[in-house]
């Protein structure tokens, strides 16, 4: 046969690692290569979930969850629930030997393909693009009030981390619903929308999130600032913000500003507001499970 007529394509899940397939189109035939070496952990004690919640606005958004097998519903679970949501990037299934550090310890791991991403076509990532922007965070919200509402976990059991873009939804929906979560991770977040022509490459986010420039993107900007929605006298959970200080897409003074306001307010009852900066790190220094969006 001729080798060149061959198809080289790679096959993995939430669960599955990932395998190189050799499908050869005359005969229909499909064989394992054994290019990516068999993986030495084991996913069989648990399950994948696929929801869909409804919104207000009566759009359903894809949910993932991926916890042990056998669960009961009784709000105990620890959870954590995390999003991208921006440039029409979307969140497909991947293996990530990483999540048992949190699957093993009895936790549940939920995704929520919020609108702003790509996971159902153009017009999903317009749904939550410049002025749709507050769809990306309206879903996240909703999205966790189903997994309190539905028993998966409670409160004082949910989590959430998103990184990057995604800062906005996580930063916002802590913001607008603090009492929804026990704890926040942000990644070298984009916490200060209303600042974006401050940052080296602002200029490129403009279409995705909105102008300064303009009446209408300065207002879609200020709308979703997490930092401009930080007030005194709210209780705001733990906060852990990573950052790089050579980041030149997010700069790192816009984790510096939400941590300062963040740590005046949340010093009243004394809740952490905690910061792990890499000296030599740029954007890309670290990443959440359950998404690879640069």
């Amino acid at each position: 046969s001729n080798d060149r007529e061959d198809i080289l394509f790679t096959q993995q899940g939430w669960l599955t690692p990932p395998t190189i397939y050799r499908f050869t189109p005359h005969n229909r035939s499909l064989t394992n290569t054994g290019l990516i070496a068999q993986a030495k952990v084991s996913f069989s004690d648990y399950e994948v979930e696929e929801r869909w919640v409804t919104t207000k606005d009566n759009v359903r958004i894809p949910l993932t969850l991926i916890h042990r097998k056998g669960l009961k519903r009784d709000g105990t679970m620890p959870t954590w629930l995390t999003a991208y949501g921006a440039y029409g990037v979307s969140i497909f299934p991947d293996f990530d030997t990483s999540r048992l550090l949190w699957l093993e310890q009895g936790g549940a791991i939920a995704i929520a393909h919020v609108r702003g991403g790509g996971e159902l076509g153009p017009a999903w990532h317009d749904g939550g693009r410049a002025g749709n922007k507050k769809n990306s965070i309206n879903d996240f919200i909703r999205c966790a009030e189903y997994l309190i509402e539905n028993k998966y976990t409670s409160p004082s059991k949910l989590v959430i981390s998103g990184e990057s873009a995604g800062g906005i939804v996580i930063g916002m929906a802590m913001t607008l619903r603090p009492e929804l979560f026990s704890a926040v991770a942000i990644d070298v977040g984009m916490l200060n929308t209303s600042r974006l022509d401050k940052i080296p490459i602002g200029s490129m986010n403009f279409e995705e999130i909105g102008s300064p420039f303009t009446p209408q993107g300065k207002r879609d900007l200020l709308n979703i600032d997490a930092y401009e929605h930080l007030h005194a006298g709210t209780r705001y959970p733990p906060v852990l913000l990573t950052v790089g200080l050579h980041d030149q897409r997010v700069s790192p003074w816009q984790t510096a500003k939400f941590t300062a306001r963040l740590q005046e307010i949340n010093q009243r009852w004394n809740i952490p507001v905690l910061v792990l900066a890499d000296k030599n790190g740029g954007h890309n220094a670290s990443t959440y499970a359950g998404a690879d969006a640069k």
